[in-house]
């Protein structure tokens, strides 16, 4: 599933995805149909503007960098194919895995666990030259906590208070968004 809000603040406009991606055990095509609109949507991202890609991204980056510069090194675990195709979207949107670039106590890196099994699958990608509000969002960055949920949120990022936006703006950026499912109905293992 991926959805996109625009949001226009302090003179720039944010693009935000929220994205949820296709399982390990999901179809290949479930796969590529929602990386292929995921890379359509980020490439119509004007230059200037600012990209946050957060969500379940449903891979595992793993800890070492292995020559890609969206990684500092820093992850939790081994890479799996899924992990592979994160950071290629990443390296070829020049997007940078906040998660991979802050040294944090493995808890913190940590935000699915399911019994004995422990992963990184949510991640929060931005602009490599946006290095200010990478560090707004490391200073956000909480430990997890286990609430009755096998998932935990471990990056929060900043509130944006202040919108100025004109009503045609909005308008624009509504129908400009798509919301688009790959549950499933992909899905060859029936989970989602």
């Amino acid at each position: 599933m991926l959805m996109k809000v625009v949001i226009a603040a302090e003179g720039r406009r944010y693009h935000l995805f929220s994205a949820y991606a296709p399982q390990t055990g999901c179809s290949e095509r479930a796969k590529d149909e929602f990386w292929s609109l995921l890379d359509e949507k980020t490439a119509e991202v004007p230059l200037q503007d600012v990209i946050i890609v957060a969500g379940d991204l449903n891979g595992h980056v793993g800890a070492a960098k292995d020559g890609y510069g969206c990684h500092d090194g820093l992850g939790f675990g081994s890479r799996n194919a899924d992990g592979e195709r994160i950071l290629e979207y990443a390296e070829f949107h020049d997007l940078t895995n906040v998660n991979a670039r802050f040294r944090k106590p493995k808890s913190y890196l940590i935000s699915f666990y399911n019994g004995n099994s422990k992963a990184q699958i949510d991640f929060v990608l931005v602009r490599n030259r946006d290095q200010g509000l990478e560090r707004s969002i490391k200073d956000q960055v909480v430990p997890s906590e286990r609430k009755g949920s096998s998932w935990t949120s471990c990056i929060r990022l900043p509130t944006v208070t202040t919108v100025d936006e004109t009503g045609q703006n909005a308008t624009n950026a509504i129908r400009d968004s798509q919301c688009c499912a790959f549950r499933s109905r992909h899905c060859e293992t029936g989970t989602a």
